[in-house]
């Protein structure tokens, strides 16, 4: 390889190359430099030169113009004092053109600008006084002066510019004007001249910088405005000089150019603009020749370089080439020698060389390290010397054969050089050279570790072996004992069940109710547990033996149906049976253990499944038959439970059946469970003979399905459906036919087939709007008309409702049974009214058995009406009720209005509940903090001030933790704000006006547990109205007072209450709304209408609630409203308030007479009656109660005034005031006084 020194003559040869190509390079690169400086400074002059001339040129004709124009100025007005002055005028002007080739037009205009003579007879009698040209003299006069008029296009479309001089009167005023106007194509002539290459070109300017003249032309550009800031014209004016010479970019154009430009205006004219003259080159084209001869040499010099540079270089490589060969022979035998040491050392074992007269030839480093040697003292070394007088005779047998040439291998404990003992693997491998050996290899193997590990796993061997057994022993132990051990757990925990149970039948108040019933909760919960785990431990221990009795598939599924319809709550989710309708009614197994499988199974499939579809299908595999040819008696049937939920991903299918373990592993628990279910499910399946299996896909849900073969019960039939058959033929005379209106094909699919194994005709609609299209079509086609309709519930588009609905308008004359769908039970039928539940012949919850389908088609055919079955809790009519449903619950009424709140509070306090009340959301959540006992239920308005209900209940969901039932209440009762009730977290909704009927019954839907039971009477009899007001006042069109008046439950008084407190709040609404309008809060006047909308039909006012509805609607469209005819709205709304409150009033005076005023006896305090302690100790508790907003407070008032009688009258009449206002501030104010005065 090149040494040092040969690097550094390479290093210099290129050094001295660069150096003088360098020089070279520098060398030309000057000479063309000169050259382009000498072509820039020639171009200077040369367009400085042609710019000049066109100057000389230009400023000839321009003198020659403006000599004429003064020749015409001059001789005028003696041309004008002839007879024939005009047409000597013109024949002048036109010998004037002639002479002038620059000239194109000739004119004389007067003062206002008409043309007096003219070169042409086309341009007399026109007038230019419009013109620039002509403005500019006419506004700045002066006969001295020589005008040039901006370019300007013509008529024509051919651009001009005009010479101009004033033509002055008598007495030297303004009189008219003579005019020169130029010919662009004897200016181009000159501008052309001075062109001495193709690239050049040449212009002229008025000196405002707009562009007259462009040669070559270019039309385009002609007028164009060229004094912009940073243009070349720009910066030439702004210097100041007559001529330049500038190099760039041309603005106008985006060229790179060199330009000479010459300012044309000779002070002799006294002009008042000067002309621009421009000549120009195109740098490109300027420098052709130049770039040409340089790409030229530049080329011939890249080339020479080239040449050069390549010349050293294989000059060189030559010689690296000739000195590397010599260095690679050298080092690669150093190299080799390297290679076979560092080999040799790294091999993991001794290795060496030992010729025939047993002398060490060479060894590796560990042969050297394991005898304690150095490489000098290895080196030569007799075998005798190294391994010792012992270790040589055991050896020397084999030492002798590998020196006859045989291989030998052997395994060998030695001492080390340290004195420990080693265990080595030992090959001597002869070397032969043509038959004779010279010597023998050496290769040993240190295998201390591999024995040492060989003895350790023997001695782990043998202790897991006994480890092993007595795992599995204790596993056994602890099976069994946890198997023996299932009385001993669930007895003490169903004590603990029934206890509590107990404990909620003795007296208990609300907060100790809630533990019991918290305490139940958990017990059973962790029993539920409990009862897993031992039935896991069963099957563990083999303790889990099956039953073999009658199974009834369909009792199986109905109580299947009953459990899982419970568990949906408020889940997206249908469940639904598809049955084979070739299964035995009745088979022989263990039942219960086969619905605690399908039951996890469906229970999982629901957990995991927040929308869609829960199919459970039995499928009739096949079927084995009997010795005795009379049917079959053993069929396999195939159980899947299939989902369209989370589904399980392919990672965790494998882990799913074994015990503890969850499909959905995340530490958020979001879904619960002890991970037991699917293992007990596979265990008890293993049991009957089948597999448990499973195929999923994340995402789209999962399918778990089993085989099990079972024995058919001798009593057995098919599955219902040849029963239903015969009882469908005894019913109606021809084949039963069924509409199945469902949006879930699925359903539809299942219900059909079920019905089409009964031998009935099934047809499906999966809309409302198609089954009623399909009856049109029945209708129309003369076909025989369905028997029996089984439409859903719930569908998007048009509900089951509103369908059934349509059909019985349709229909009325042939109107079918109809059959209500629902996954939600029988309970949430009875939420509808009563008209609507007349609507049904029957009810079908999901899951729906075969045997479910046909009891309820037969039971409509029959005529059984669901409504006339169930009650308000799916019970009988006879179930007891409380005399005051409500009493013991705890109710925070959230209402801005007064009125409202007295109608709400005093309602509820009549069925017993304890009533506080909040002015709007942010007192009402304030309420709930702060509460000492919690609420039972909250009755939330929506549109409040300050804090509106949606608001107050996101805070107090999201925030505060609050779990408390929140019932809405509003005018709107339409879906839409029911879903967003809902949706910030409410749990129901009530539209006002409401019923007290309507709201115990919702209010006990959600607290039933919390009411004390304080009677046995029935809630139909305690909201039963009184005895009803014998004759109402007369009420004009647009009042319902009898409907009102049941609104109240018939309560004369407290409906009388109402109507004065409206009376007395009914100005101020109106007061307000308009006050809002003035300061153009529309949405603040909407809410006054939305209060003023409830109230009015609260107390049966419906077309003032109309009205208010109208003026709500009107004051919201914020985008588009009319101030005049919002004031007209409410004169209007005042009306019709005045003519519905005298009628109210009326209504209030005959429903509760006004009372006597109080007598002179009653005016004197200081007679204290017998009662005064008892009328203190009322007003103490009065206070108390208003202190917490308690509408409780209204009924001690009122025992208060019975008590107090006459005496006190006056005082209370100013209580009464206060309280009627439900203004408890006040109303506590009030009660101090009068207490003040009772104990002086």
């Amino acid at each position: 390889m090149p040494n040092a020194r040969s690097i550094s003559r390479y290093t210099s040869e290129w050094l001295l190359l660069g150096a003088t190509l360098l020089v070279s390079a520098l060398t030309i690169a000057y000479f063309f430099h000169a050259m382009r400086v000498e072509i820039d400074k020639r171009e200077h002059e040369r367009l400085s030169t042609q710019a000049r001339v066109m100057h000389d040129l230009l400023a000839g004709q321009i003198d020659t113009i403006n000599r004429t124009l003064i020749g015409i100025r001059d001789e005028w007005p003696l041309w004008h004092a002839e007879v024939d002055g005009v047409a000597h005028a013109k024949r002048q002007l036109k010998i004037f053109e002639d002479a002038m080739p620059y000239v194109r037009t000739l004119l004389i205009l007067d003062a206002q600008g008409n043309t007096l003579a003219a070169n042409h007879e086309q341009l007399m009698g026109k007038n230019f006084r419009e013109r620039d040209y002509f403005q500019t003299v006419a506004k700045n006069p002066n006969i001295d002066t020589l005008y040039l008029g901006p370019p300007f296009k013509s008529a024509l479309g051919v651009f001009g510019m005009n010479l101009v001089r004033m033509l002055p009167g008598a007495n030297g005023e303004f009189a008219g004007i003579v005019s020169a106007t130029l010919d662009p194509e004897g200016i181009t002539h000159v501008l052309d001249s001075v062109r001495y290459a193709p690239d050049i070109w040449t212009a002229l300017a008025h000196g405002d910088g707009k562009l007259f003249l462009m040669v070559p032309a270019r039309d385009a550009l002609l007028g164009t405005d060229l004094a912009k800031p940073g243009s070349l014209f720009s910066r030439h004016r702004d210097s100041g000089q007559l001529a330049s010479v500038m190099t760039d970019t041309v603005m106008l154009t985006g060229e790179k150019r060199i330009l000479a430009m010459h300012t044309l205006q000779p002070p002799a004219l006294k002009m008042n603009k000067p002309l621009v003259i421009g000549i120009s080159r195109d740098l490109g084209a300027m420098y052709a020749k130049w770039y040409q001869e340089a790409a030229l040499v530049g080329g011939i010099y890249a080339l020479f370089m080239a040449i050069t540079v390549y010349g050293l270089f294989l000059t060189q490589r030559q010689r690296r080439r000739a000195q590397t060969a010599a260095a690679v022979a050298h080092d690669a035998l150093a190299a080799s020698e390297h290679f076979m040491h560092a080999l040799i050392d790294i091999i993991p074992g001794m290795v060496g060389y030992w010729s025939a007269e047993l002398r060490c030839g060479f060894s590796n480093r560990a042969y050297q390290e394991w005898f304690g040697k150095s490489p000098e003292m290895m080196r030569g070394i007799h075998i005798q010397e190294l391994m010792g007088e012992v270790l040589f005779k055991k050896n020397e047998s084999l030492i002798r054969a590998a020196l006859r040439g045989e291989y030998q291998r052997f395994e060998r404990t030695l001492t080390k050089a340290d004195g420990s003992t080693g265990y080595t693997w030992a090959h001597y491998i002869p070397d032969k050279v043509d038959d004779k050996v010279r010597g023998f290899f050496v290769m040993v193997s240190d295998i201390t570790e591999l024995k040492q590990a060989q003895f350790d796993l023997e001695r782990l061997n043998t202790q897991l072996t006994l480890r092993s057994a007595e795992a599995e022993a204790a596993s056994r132990a602890k099976s069994s004992f946890v198997a023996n051990m299932s009385h001993e757990i669930r007895t003490p925990m169903n004590a603990v069940l029934g206890l509590l149970q107990l404990l909620q039948l003795t007296k208990l108040d609300v907060r100790q109710l809630d533990y019991v019933q918290k305490a139940q909760g958990a017990a059973q919960a962790l029993l539920a547990i409990l009862n897993d785990i031992l039935d896991y431990s069963k099957v563990e221990a083999g303790k889990l033996e099956l039953d073999d009795a009658p199974l009834h598939l369909d009792k199986l599924l109905r109580n299947l149906s009953v459990v899982l319809s419970s568990t949906l709550q408020r889940r997206q989710v249908e469940v639904l049976f598809q049955i084979d309708p070739g299964i035995a009614r009745t088979l022989r197994g263990d039942g219960m253990r086969l619905q605690q499988v399908l039951l996890n199974l469906a229970g999982n499939a629901i957990k995991f499944t927040e929308h869609g579809e829960v199919v459970i299908a039995l499928n009739l595999l096949e079927v084995a038959p009997k010795s005795d040819p009379n049917g079959p008696n053993t069929q396999r049937i195939e159980f899947s439970v299939r989902d369209t939920g989370i589904g399980i991903p392919a990672d965790r299918l494998a882990a799913v059946f074994q015990g503890f373990t969850q499909a959905e592993t995340s530490t958020s628990r979001r879904y619960g469970g002890t991970g037991l279910g699917l293992a007990i499910s596979q265990r008890l399946v293993r049991l009957m003979g089948g597999e448990l299996a499973v195929e999923s896909t994340p995402g789209k849900g999962s399918r778990f399905h089993f085989a099990i073969d079972f024995c058919r019960d001798d009593e057995s039939g098919v599955f219902e459906h040849q029963a239903a058959k015969s009882a469908t033929s005894h019913v109606l005379p021809h084949v039963l036919r069924l509409l199945i209106v469902d949006d879930n094909p699925t359903a539809c699919e299942v219900l059909a087939a079920v019905a089409k194994s009964f031998g009935w005709q099934a047809d499906v609609a999966t809309s409302g709007l198609q089954a009623i299209e399909r009856l049109r079509e029945v209708e129309a086609a003369g076909q025989p008309p369905f028997d029996v309709i089984c439409v859903d519930w719930i569908m998007p588009g048009m509900d089951g409702w509103e369908t059934i609905a349509h059909i019985r308008t349709d229909h009325a004359g042939h109107l079918p049974a109809i059959l209500m769908i629902t996954a939600h039970g029988r309970e949430l039928i009875t939420q509808q009214s009563a008209e609507q539940s007349q609507a049904l012949d029957g009810l079908l919850t999901k899951p729906i058995t075969p045997s479910m389908l046909f009891d309820a088609v037969m039971q409509a055919t029959q005529g059984e009406l669901v409504a006339q079955k169930f009650d308000v809790d799916g019970r009988s009519d006879n179930s007891v009720h409380s005399v005051r449903p409500l009493a013991g619950l705890r109710i925070l009424v959230v209402e801005d209005n007064p009125l409202n709140q007295q109608v709400a509070g005093e309602l509820l306090v009549s069925v017993g509940a304890e009533v506080e009340v909040a002015a709007d959301g942010r007192q009402g959540i304030v309420r709930v903090k702060t509460a000492t006992v919690p609420f039972d239920v909250i009755l939330m308005d929506i549109q409040m001030p300050d804090m509106d209900g949606y608001t107050a209940t996101r805070i107090l969901r999201t925030e505060e933790g609050v779990t408390t039932p929140i019932i809405a209440m509003t005018a709107n009762a339409l879906s839409s704000d029911r879903e967003a009730c809902l949706a910030a977290g409410m749990n129901d909704h009530i539209g006002k006006p409401f019923n007290i009927r309507e709201l115990t019954e919702l209010v006990l839907r959600y607290c039933r547990n919390n009411a004390t039971d304080q009677g046995s009477a029935t809630l139909p009899a305690l909201l039963a109205s009184p005895e009803p007001f014998t004759e109402l006042p007369p009420q004009p069109e647009g009042f319902d007072l009898a409907g009102a008046l049941a609104r109240v439950d018939g309560n004369c008084s407290l409906f009388a209450s109402f109507i004065r407190r409206f009376d007395t709040d009914r100005l101020t609404m109106l007061a307000a709304a308009a006050a809002a309008l003035r300061q153009g809060d529309r949405i603040a006047a909407a809410r006054v209408m939305h209060t003023l909308k409830g109230l009015a039909a609260t107390l049966g006012a419906k077309a003032l609630a109309r009205q208010a509805a109208e003026a709500e609607a009107a004051f919201k469209a914020v985008a588009d409203h009319d101030d005049e005819r919002d004031k007209q709205r409410l004169t209007e709304l005042g009306e019709g308030l005045d003519a519905a409150a005298a009628v109210l009033r009326t209504t209030a005076d005959a429903f509760d007479p006004p009372h006597a005023p109080p007598t002179k006896d009653a005016e004197n305090v200081e007679n204290v009656p017998l009662h005064h302690d008892k009328v203190l100790e009322h007003l103490d508790e009065l206070d108390a109660l208003l202190g917490a907003n308690n509408m409780r407070a209204l009924d001690v008032f009122a025992s208060l005034k019975r008590e107090a009688g006459g005496i006190f009258a006056e005082h209370l009449a100013i209580l009464d005031a206060a309280l009627l206002k439900l203004d408890f501030a006040a109303a506590r104010e009030k009660i101090a006084h009068l207490k003040e005065s009772l104990t002086q």
